[in-house]
């Protein structure tokens, strides 16, 4: 499960990647259903960098605790803001 979770990021990643190069890629794959703008790599590193900073670790080889440990660090972030 935690390999699908790392697999789910590099594709959210390349996605954002491919996005950012590429003037005719989809905008209905760029937005989510909020019409959110799609997030910068430098965004998506920051929330990595954040959830790491209560305790998340991404590909630490646990998988029986996903999705509620990276729901519990949510949590935490909310929680300190």
């Amino acid at each position: 499960m935690q390999r699908a979770l790392v697999l789910v990021s590099l594709a959210t990643i390349t996605q954002i990647a491919l996005a950012d190069g590429d003037p005719h890629y989809p905008e209905s794959l760029t937005n989510d259903a909020t019409s959110q703008p799609p997030l910068t790599r430098e965004e998506v590193r920051g929330e990595i960098r954040s959830l790491g900073s209560v305790g998340y670790r991404v590909g630490d080889g646990d998988q029986s605790s996903y999705p509620s440990g990276i729901q519990a660090a949510e949590r935490k972030l909310t929680n300190r803001r």
